[in-house]
């Protein structure tokens, strides 16, 4: 409370003294000149105060009295707690005062390290402060209070806004399927504790949730051809009660698998063909090693796919590469596999034909051709292609002719024939073999009974050739029954049916061909059937003969007794060996009759009797 008197008579000299009023503090005081107290209510209500003043000029005097209305203060008797929060949490306080004021008017001003502006508010506070350090921060209020005695003040709310933990650890992050994840987190604030889980995820072979503690060690496999991520949830605490959580983002890529490429096997100095590389995922790389670069200017290793090369070989055997190959695609590397081998072969020597025919014979099978064993190519694997030509030049391949011997076709011109043989990738060919075609047997056949005969007769046939026809070495009759001699160029036949008989010519060439003659059978021949048999032993009249009855093949025979009943059967082709018996014992002497059946069918019958005598 400032007061400053003032006179109407200039040098007066003023005395002033205020005594003590309850609900006023301040002890009684005096003074001279001017007044300037802070009078110090504690009442809520307000209180007068009266100073005497005691002004002296020239020996006079003059008390007057001053009155002033102390108003009670305007105090938060909640502001002096020790508040404290933790970042991101809401801070909530409520103004209360025992001299309720008309207005709580409160500033914030900025904080380093506290990202929320300055801000001008009344009543309650309700804010989130965000501490972006790792320190604890003192935030301050300032209210300011009004009440209807236009009496104000300020008064200080404090708060300690304490960090959050959060990870100063990279918070994204790559691997390749199947490596540990290999994650080691970090704070802003030492001490703290860490957890973490993991939810599944479509796409990785790791189905089942996981949990675990500080470091993230597990091998997340991704069973696709795109990368996934997965993302793990942090746990973070710390001593000062604050916990937060933090998200790291793990980008899972796929690993990707070579496929194998087909064995290629080469002949030497032929060019190969590309090999092309392929993976389960577009876009990969390929490094290869080659563990034989002696097959050509391929060299020992390179990256992706493998161009055609002239393949080289000069070794006695083959060379044989593998090509590893190990793929890669955004620094994941798969696992290596012989994804390729390349042999180089040498080339097919020693093949030739060591076996051929001196001449073909019309309408006859060419051959036996056979040929050589080759060597080179693979060693092992052979395939085998005859192949015959008209003109030596143009060769064509013979079906079925795929082994090393064969056997050719007929053929009615001269004609080439060479062995097409192929293994490992090289191709060789025999040299051209030209068999020319044999000379026909011209046969010239003669008979002076016009081909026929009476049965049981023969007939003799002539075989001859002429001066320009090929000489002839060697005959062949068939069938060869009823032939004196099969091998005859002039044999007798004695057929007892009609027979045609073919007659093979050999020529000096070795070419064959054939004629063939009909011998005409009458059957005119008369049979003479003994009528006496005497089956005693002596030599004659033991069997049954019937003369001309072999000249009869299909003949059956029936013997009858006095009374007509059938007691023997004798045939078909009965051949006069009967001797008087029937089942093992001898017919008692007698005379018995018989019928003859000589064609069998009962189209030429001779009827007569026998008399048997023991």
């Amino acid at each position: 409370f400032s007061y400053v008197p003032t006179s109407n008579v200039s040098k007066t000299v003023f005395n002033w003294v205020r005594t003590s009023v309850n609900g006023i503090s301040n002890a009684q005081a005096i003074g001279t000149g001017a007044i300037n107290e802070k009078l110090i209510n504690t009442t809520t209500v307000p209180v007068q105060v009266t100073y005497q003043i005691t002004m002296i000029n020239n020996g006079c005097i003059n008390r007057q009295n001053v009155t002033v209305v102390v108003n009670p203060s305007l105090t938060l008797n909640n502001a002096n707690f020790n508040f404290s929060v933790c970042s991101k949490q809401p801070f909530l306080f409520v103004p209360q005062s025992i001299n309720q004021a008309s207005q709580y008017i409160w500033k914030r001003d900025s904080v380093i390290g506290i990202s929320n502006p300055v801000v001008t508010s009344s009543g309650n506070i309700n804010e989130v402060l965000v501490n972006t350090t790792s320190l604890p921060l003192v935030v301050t209020y300032r209210y300011s209070l009004v009440n209807p005695s236009a009496c104000s003040t300020d008064q200080l709310v404090k708060v300690t806004v304490r960090p959050l933990p959060i990870l100063i650890s990279a918070k994204t992050l790559a691997v390749c399927s199947n490596v540990p994840v290999g994650y080691d987190p970090a704070t802003n604030i030492a001490g703290s504790s860490f957890s973490w889980s993991r939810a599944s995820r479509p796409g990785i072979n790791n189905n089942t949730a996981g949990v675990g503690l500080v470091n993230i060690t597990e091998r997340l496999v991704n069973n696709t051809t795109s990368p996934i991520d997965v993302k793990y949830v942090y746990t973070i605490a710390n001593s000062n009660g604050c916990s937060n959580s933090d998200t790291v983002t793990v980008t899972v890529k796929p690993v990707p698998v070579a496929n194998f490429v087909a064995d290629l096997s080469v002949c030497a100095n032929t060019l190969t063909q590309p090999i092309t590389f392929t993976s389960n995922i577009p876009n990969t790389i390929y490094n290869w090693v080659n563990s034989q670069p002696a097959i050509g200017s391929i060299g020992s290793s390179g990256i992706g796919n493998i161009p055609a090369f002239t393949a080289i070989n000069n070794s006695n055997n083959q060379l044989i590469a593998q090509i590893s190959v190990t793929p890669e695609i955004g620094g994941c590397k798969g696992n290596p596999i012989i994804a390729a081998k390349i042999t180089v072969n040498k080339a097919i020597t020693n093949l030739s034909i060591q076996t051929a025919p001196t001449i073909a014979c019309a309408n006859n099978q060419v051959g036996p051709f056979v040929a050589s064993v080759p060597f080179g190519g693979d060693g092992y694997s052979y395939t085998f292609q005859w192949q015959s030509s008209s003109d030596g030049t143009n060769f064509s391949n013979i079906t079925g002719a795929n082994t090393r011997r064969l056997i050719a076709p007929a053929v009615t011109a001269a004609t080439w024939y060479r062995l097409n043989t192929t293994s490992g990738g090289c191709i060789a060919n025999t040299t051209p073999i030209k068999i020319n075609l044999g000379r026909k047997i011209k046969i010239d056949k003669s008979n002076n009974d016009q081909y026929t005969i009476n049965i049981g007769n023969s007939t003799q046939v002539f075989l001859t050739t002429p001066k320009d026809s090929v000489g002839v070495i060697a005959w062949d009759w068939s069938p060869r029954t009823f032939v004196s001699d099969y091998q005859s160029d002039k044999p007798f036949l004695n057929p007892t049916v009609d027979t045609k008989y073919t007659v093979k010519a050999t020529s000096t060439e070795g070419c064959t061909d054939t004629t063939s003659v009909q011998i005409f059978v009458i059957r005119g021949n008369q049979i003479y059937p003994n009528n006496v048999l005497t089956p005693n032993g002596d030599g004659y009249n033991d069997t049954w003969k019937i003369k001309n009855i072999e000249f009869y093949d299909k003949n059956v025979i029936k013997i009858y007794n006095i009374n007509a009943q059938l007691i023997k059967e004798l045939g078909p082709g009965y051949k006069g060996d009967w001797d008087g018996t029937v089942n093992g014992v001898k017919l008692s002497t007698g005379t018995y009759y018989y019928v003859i059946d000589l064609l069998g069918d009962n189209t030429v019958i001779v009827k007569g009797f026998l008399t048997i005598i023991n």
